[in-house]
């Protein structure tokens, strides 16, 4: 028994001295408290600047956007520009590819704000080789939960120097993006 005794006396000894380790000293602990502190504070600013920038960069270069409330959203455009004859096939498309991911959405409005398509040479080597041509479609639904939904969707086309336009067929239409919009943003884009 007295052999069980000091065994048991020696483990707690081992035990305990860990916890002895712990320096229990106010100036430690407040030494200890505040490298913590700098450290949480370091990680919080660097992912508050990184949330900042991530909700900024809605913002591609020359892409037409609005900065609302630090935000930057698509204009929203509901009047129809574009009066070639294959105007109301892309609308359809386009509307096809909408309901499809938002079924519950009250489609309001499905435009194309431009009057032609917008042509851009295609270069190789500081030579012409040819042209590509885009044409935008977007939409503005009602999302049924008191939002809205601003998408837009591109066409294009494309042909060699001399050549005839094709169809390109990853932008058949591509959707390119939807914004998600409040109805307080909504109401301020609507007024630019």
């Amino acid at each position: 028994m007295n052999r069980a005794v000091t065994i048991l006396v020696f483990i707690g000894f081992f035990i305990a001295l860990p916890a002895s380790a712990q320096n229990d000293n106010p100036a430690y602990r407040r030494g200890y408290d505040s490298d913590r502190n700098a450290v949480v504070e370091s990680t919080r600013d660097f992912l508050g600047s990184t949330a900042d920038r991530l909700q900024t960069s809605g913002k591609a270069e020359g892409e037409d956007v609005v900065k609302v409330t630090g935000k930057y959203y698509m204009p929203l455009y509901s009047v129809n520009l574009y009066k070639g004859d294959d105007g109301a096939e892309f609308r359809t498309d386009c509307k096809r590819l909408f309901a499809a991911k938002y079924p519950n959405a009250k489609i309001k409005s499905t435009a194309v704000p431009q009057t032609a398509w917008i042509t851009e040479e295609v270069s190789k080597d500081n030579k012409t080789v040819g042209y590509t041509q885009t044409l935008y479609c977007y939409i503005i639904a009602e999302d049924g939960f008191g939002g809205y939904i601003n998408a837009r969707f591109a066409f294009k086309r494309y042909k060699d120097e001399g050549g005839k336009y094709t169809p390109l067929s990853e932008y058949s239409p591509k959707w390119e993006r939807a914004d998600l919009l409040s109805s307080a943003i909504y109401k301020k884009l609507l007024k630019r």
